[in-house]
């Protein structure tokens, strides 16, 4: 049992990593707002990947690859098995062939049967890297208008000081995450009737609204540090173009104005 445990640790682990990596290497539009939070929010992601999956509508792809890792690393340390009888031995043996491109190869000989297996009964879905990239899929045209709202909005943001522009790297991910939520983006846009950029700007200022009480870009109780400066400009013109667009009353504006003032004076 030993044995089986260390195995079973080996591939969830295996498994975490190369997530990570497949996050890593999707284009921008397809990161999860993970990957751009620092090596420590990459680790977690990894060591938590059945949660991350998840919530990035990627579990089965994953869980397939760790079903394939699960099966080479058993048929590793059983062949070892008859070479070597030290269990440490065998165990560092089948990871370090499972790192090789050699282990990578014979995983992705186990994985392909495997999905072609699980993918229909259970209704697996290919990631919308991997789509994008076979040209399998476009993503909706809201999606897309949305997303070239945001480069717009961000380009003119960006020339309002350095500030603003350093602000907008911080929660630019955030929004492209929450636009990469394709159900809800069309139903905004076509349903709902928001025009691009209003859906952007409200996007904006929902995500910055509880970054900015939260005290993490604060120097000091009541005082923002430079990004939180730069998030308040972006919170407060999101808010101005809501309001001129007809989304938000002038009263609503006013007195989420004044919270924010007081909870920045409070938080840091």
């Amino acid at each position: 049992m030993p044995d089986v445990a260390a195995i079973v640790f080996l591939a969830y682990y295996r498994t975490g990593l190369n997530m990570v990596a497949f996050d890593s290497q999707a284009r921008p539009i397809d990161q999860p707002a993970y990957v751009r939070m620092g090596r420590l929010r990459k680790f977690l992601a990894g060591a938590l990947w059945p949660r991350a999956g998840w919530l990035n509508r990627e579990f089965g792809w994953h869980f397939v690859n760790f079903l394939s890792n699960l099966i080479v690393m058993g048929l590793g340390y059983w062949g070892a098995g008859y070479l070597v009888e030290s269990t440490f031995l065998r165990l560092l043996g089948v990871w370090i062939i499972c790192i090789t491109p050699i282990g990578s190869a014979l995983g992705a000989l186990v994985s392909v049967p495997l999905w072609a297996l699980l993918a229909k009964p259970f209704g697996l879905r290919v990631p919308r890297s991997v789509e994008r990239q076979f040209g399998q899929r476009e993503s909706p045209r809201e999606v897309q208008l949305a997303l070239d709202a945001l480069e717009e909005i961000g380009t003119e943001l960006s020339q309002t000081g350095v500030y603003a522009g350093v602000a907008l790297a911080e929660v630019k991910p955030l929004v492209i995450e929450l636009i990469n939520d394709e159900e809800k983006t069309v139903a905004s846009v076509s349903a709902d009737g928001l025009a691009p950029k209003t859906l952007v700007y409200l996007l904006l200022a929902n995500t910055i609204r509880p970054l900015l009480a939260s005290g993490r870009y604060h120097v000091y109780r009541g005082v923002l540090s430079g990004a939180g400066q730069g998030l308040l400009a972006i919170w407060n013109r999101a808010n101005d173009e809501l309001e001129a667009a007809g989304f938000l009353p002038p009263g609503e504006v006013r007195d989420d104005r004044q919270w924010m003032h007081s909870a920045i004076k409070e938080a840091g």
